[in-house]
């Protein structure tokens, strides 16, 4: 009997009715498994036509095994680590190492017992800092003498340095062209950022660049660098409500531009307003494609958001 079912004829009669079976098995797993899953019944079903029963029991005990204990979570952290883009920590690692610069600045120019004054005010005048003038009034409260001169002989030069730099800024400036309209910006605000002026020429000096701003806008230059710096002004020296009016109006004229949320993120985050925070995030998110964000900024966005860009 045993031998009759050995004959060529059963064994093939036997290979054509499993894979008969194979295949509706196949069709039916097809519309009952999710799509990433039927690669693998497809696989088993293959398996399953040179390996008759051994094919379906090692390929189900596979299958199972997969799903109980397996995980995509090997490939998740693979194409994660693939495609992560590391912070640009560089501008963060500089401003540390200023701020480390500086602190010698503050014990010598406060140190009655200083023997290179001279030397340090040349490293104050040549260090690229925002804050000059906070260290030049260190020096001018100093009990020696000798230091005091040196600094309010600095503060005049710095002074008088900055003051040129506008001028000349102002004299190469042609409202048609946003690279000179920066240059004469930038040289306001490092001007203001300094702390050099107090009092009334401080005044001045936020009238000058105010004004400036308000007739380039009146003129009809609206230009996004322009709305920007002039919102930024009303948020820390004018009135703030008229700063985030015209941020948000910049936003609206120019929405794929980051600059005008990224002002107002730093705004509403000093004053920790978290639901202005949230509809800025969500309105940057939105509506400003990655690639407008500055690589400087964009790892504080993600980090904010709670999630990639």
């Amino acid at each position: 009997m045993f031998n009759n079912f050995t004959q060529p004829v059963w064994i093939l009669t036997f290979y054509f009715i499993h894979g008969i079976l194979a295949f509706l098995l196949l069709l039916f797993l097809q519309k009952r498994t999710e799509e990433e899953e039927q690669g693998v019944v497809l696989w088993i079903f293959t398996v399953s036509l040179f390996l008759p029963v051994i094919g379906e029991v090692l390929g189900g005990v596979v299958w199972y095994m997969a799903r109980r204990f397996g995980s995509n979570d090997i490939l998740e952290s693979y194409e994660e680590y693939v495609t992560y883009k590391p912070p640009m920590l560089e501008q963060i690692r500089y401003e540390a190492r200023a701020s480390y610069d500086m602190q010698p600045f503050s014990e010598t120019l406060t140190n009655f017992e200083t023997k290179s004054k001279q030397d340090v005010i040349m490293r104050l005048i040549n260090s690229d800092v925002s804050r000059k003038g906070h260290y030049v009034n260190l020096g001018l409260t100093n009990r020696n003498s000798e230091m005091v001169h040196y600094a309010a002989t600095t503060r005049n030069l710095l002074i008088d340095t900055h003051e040129k730099e506008i001028q000349l800024a102002k004299l190469e400036y042609i409202p048609a062209d946003p690279t000179r309209l920066k240059t004469l910006l930038s040289a306001y605000e490092r001007f203001l950022k300094s702390e050099l002026l107090e009092g009334p020429s401080l005044s001045r000096l936020e009238k000058e660049y105010k004004g400036f701003m308000e007739e380039e806008l009146a003129s009809g230059n609206d230009r996004p660098l322009l709305l920007e710096r002039l919102g930024e002004f009303h948020l820390y020296r004018g009135d703030p409500s008229t700063g985030v009016e015209i941020l948000e109006s910049m936003n609206e004229k120019h929405p794929l531009q980051a600059e005008g949320y990224l002002v107002l993120l730093r705004y509403y985050y000093g004053r920790k307003d978290w639901n202005q925070i949230c509809s800025v995030l969500s309105s940057l998110k939105e509506n400003v494609p990655e690639t407008n964000i500055p690589e400087s900024r964009r790892f504080i966005v993600e980090h904010l958001l709670g999630e990639e860009l």
